[in-house]
């Protein structure tokens, strides 16, 4: 997974994340994102400066196997996007429709749930990573 791991070491997730007590994690915006939202009768404007993640199934790591192969971001951003929970409601296409800096954050952050692998006594990756 060397693409995943040049983004969580590219990104600074500092003062940005917060880990909940439940294992999930808050994410801060630095530039929120402008979503619209029904209110019963018309579709009002309505920032959003943060997003919780929940940690990720198992079934979900096939996501980021798609990006293995090919378009990684694409990949990287669905599998972020498929952890949100709170707000809930969003577009399907919020990850993609962020300020750039805070969509990789977003995928930093939800990268960062997974075990790195760590390298062998040899300094190589470990058999199988």
């Amino acid at each position: 997974m060397a693409g995943f791991d040049d983004v969580l070491e590219a990104v600074d997730l500092d003062g940005c994340v917060e880990e909940n007590p439940d294992g999930s994690k808050t994410l801060t915006f630095e530039y929120p994102a402008e979503i619209k939202v029904g209110n019963g009768k018309e579709l009002v404007p309505e920032n959003v400066d943060k997003v919780t993640l929940r940690r990720p199934k198992g079934s979900e790591i096939d996501l980021l196997e798609r990006g293995m192969t090919g378009k990684f971001m694409a990949a990287a951003r669905t599998f972020a996007q498929t952890l949100i929970v709170e707000p809930k409601g969003l577009p399907q296409r919020f990850a993609g429709d962020l300020d750039a800096s805070d969509s990789l954050r977003l995928i930093a952050a939800a990268l960062s749930f997974l075990p790195r692998p760590s390298a062998s006594r040899d300094g190589g990756m470990p058999p199988g990573a």
